[in-house]
């Protein structure tokens, strides 16, 4: 750093936000304010690539300075003087930061009295101080000195860019050894540059020693350390999209809470790389952000936030439709005007047949996250599973969200209890016109196995997940799941039979149909199924050598009020009923529609079914009137 002064400097614009990383969600927005507004006015179809042809034109109009200055002549009264004064003369350094840093004003349901953000408030004391022309107060005399900037969050690394682009646009007004100060020490952030700082918070990283590069590369391209700073932004760039990314752009399940944010940062840098007619990012890179782009579709919820996410209408199409804008490709551009909330607006256009729209449905077990989805559009079910860490976190969604977070099991072998000895692992993954199936196994002590599966129908508009527990060896078993209700979702309950109603907006969305136990509840069950006004719970005991709990679910609101039943069936192999802990078998009917689902616990061998001989693992078929059954899913 730039001795002490630099670092209080700094610091002081720093250390006043200690708690805002933990609620970052709202900053995913702060993108190029111009440029999101001529998005949502333009009707034209004007490509980004002809914007920006008539940008780089204005700018290079602007801008007739040479690259004269180093940042060592500051230590000369006299040429620091000079220096300011081509900042001053750079007339478009306050227009461009109004147009390419900030969007406060594309934000349609930004509340300024409800911002905690210290960063946020910077930003705002930063456009408003622009337009009265005044010297912002946090560009005020430092206090403190600069933490490690390990321990720096998300909050401050914005307040960096906020201060950054204040050095530009305040340079006559603030005292010349405030300013000098201020300057070195963001100036030598890029020389700072440590990658573990990258996986401990990727944000942070890119702002820092990707964007603020690029940002003091286009608000000071009088310094001939411009390239330089530009190389620097080009590596760290490659170095995070390479580290964060899984090669088809889906980021790593730890990184999904920031992918906004991310995507936010990229696409700026990208604009900003843009003004002064350079590249920031490789061939690889460029591609993966492309990938990136439409993965952050398929995790977006209907309501524009993340999935995951506790923060509710976050207004991403700025951000997404900015970001599709810096690459042409029309099956992204397509899937922005089907999936992006609002996206009506940004063209008069027909929205595309759902069948010329990319494969719905992905999983990567490098980022440990999977999404299975029926179609693209916001209202069709959608399941997406994080296995990360020992954990199993999950959201489904139809239009609005039923369930979210961390299925929290619970499992006893001899009323002792049990956790995993290893990370889950995708065993196996099937997605095609009938459905995504997805199924992960752990080990668990005494070389007992643990499956949890997940099927969901495409068109039969259903959820079938499962657990099944192999190897118990006769042991009492008990199994208790928790699956958390978001907090828009109700339950109803049946009168005499056990089956539950899923209810958004006092209209039922789904029903729960739990097919371990009997229909009517006055008949004993060694399973349950219960709701509360947070969590669906599921319990199971069993004392076999092995056992199965599934739960199936129907999605499709226009069926799940009709007359359902269920019936657990027999299973019989060599004309011998099995036992449930070797293979279970169950029917399942709703309104006309009718399923059959099989699964075997015990060796794969012939066995018969409802009619059906089966030897295979796991079946799911659709029943017809004629007594045949429609193949769903087979796994071998």
């Amino acid at each position: 750093m730039a001795g002490s002064q630099g670092e209080s400097m700094l610091s002081r614009m720093l250390l006043d936000a200690q708690t805002a990383y933990a609620n970052p969600d709202h900053i995913f927005a702060i993108l190029p304010i111009q440029v999101g507004n001529d998005i949502l006015k333009n009707q034209s179809g004007n490509s980004f690539q002809a914007y920006m042809t008539k940008l780089k034109r204005k700018q290079s109009k602007k801008r007739a300075i040479a690259s004269s200055f180093s940042i060592n002549d500051f230590s000369n009264v006299d040429l620091f003087a000079d220096f300011l004064k081509t900042v001053n003369q750079s007339k478009d350094v306050s227009d461009f930061s109004d147009r390419f840093l900030w969007c406060v004003d594309a934000l349609p349901e930004f509340d300024v009295a409800e911002m905690q953000s210290d960063a946020m408030s910077q930003l705002i004391g930063l456009v408003k101080a622009m337009k009265k022309k005044s010297l912002p107060s946090f560009l005020s005399p430092p206090s403190c000195p600069l933490n490690d900037l390990n321990s720096l969050t998300i909050d401050q690394a914005i307040q960096i860019l906020v201060v950054t682009s204040g050095l530009a646009i305040y340079c006559e007004a603030m005292e010349p050894s405030h300013w000098l100060d201020t300057f070195h020490a963001i100036s030598e952030l890029p020389n700072l540059e440590d990658a573990l700082i990258l996986h401990e918070s990727p944000v942070v990283h890119q702002i820092l020693f990707a964007e603020v590069p690029l940002l003091l590369s286009v608000l000071f391209p009088q310094l001939d350390c411009v390239s330089e700073w530009i190389e620097t932004a080009r590596n760290n760039l490659a170095m995070g999209i390479e580290e964060l990314l899984d090669g088809e752009g889906l980021p790593a399940s730890q990184y999904l809470p920031q992918s906004h944010l991310l995507l936010a940062c990229w696409t700026r840098c990208q604009l900003l790389a843009a003004a002064i007619k350079t590249e920031c990012f490789d061939t690889d890179s460029q591609t993966q952000f492309r990938y990136f782009v439409r993965q952050t579709m398929r995790l977006t919820r209907k309501d524009g936030s993340l999935v995951f996410a506790s923060q509710k209408k976050s207004n991403s199409s700025v951000l997404i439709f900015a970001a599709l804008n810096c690459y042409l490709d029309e099956d992204d551009q397509n899937l922005a005007k089907v999936v992006l909330p609002k996206a009506s607006n940004l063209s008069r256009s027909k929205k595309p047949s759902l069948n010329a729209l990319p494969e719905t449905s992905t999983h990567s077990e490098w980022s440990e996250l999977a999404v299975l989805q029926t179609e693209w559009t916001p209202k069709s079910p959608r399941l997406t599973v994080s296995f990360e860490n020992k954990r199993i976190v999950t959201e489904l969604s139809c239009g609005g969200v039923l369930f979210s977070g961390e299925m929290c099991s619970e499992i006893l072998i001899d009323s002792k209890p049990i956790k995993p000895l290893s990370e889950w692992e995708v065993v196996c993954w099937h997605s095609d016109q009938d459905g995504d199936f997805l199924e992960l196994e752990c080990q668990l002590p005494d070389g007992m196995k643990w499956q949890k599966h997940f099927l969901l129908a495409r068109s039969d508009l259903f959820l079938l997940t499962g657990d099944a527990f192999l190897g118990i060896g006769g042991k009492q078993f008990d199994y208790q799941m928790n699956w958390p209700l978001s907090a828009e979702t109700r339950f109803g309950l049946a009168t005499e039979t056990n089956e539950k109603f899923l209810v958004r907006k006092a209209k039922s969305v789904g029903a729960i149909i739990p097919i371990t136990m009997p229909e009517w509840k006055v008949e004993r069950s060694s399973s349950a199924v219960s709701l509360n006004a947070e969590n669906l719970t599921l319990q199971m005991e069993s004392t076999g050598s092995h056992a199965y709990c599934p739960i199936f679910m129907d999605l499709d609101p226009k069926r799940c009020r009709k007359p359902l039943t269920w019936r657990r069936l027999t299973v019989a192999e060599k004309l011998e009923i099995q036992g449930e802990d070797v293979a279970c078998g169950y029917r399942i009917q709703v309104g006309d529609q009718q399923w059959l689902v099989y699964r075997s616990l015990a060796e794969k061998t012939g066995r018969t079914v409802l009619g059906q001989n089966l030897s295979i693992e796991f079946y799911v078929g659709a029943l017809e009137a004629d007594g045949t059954c429609a193949e769903i899913i087979s796994i071998d």
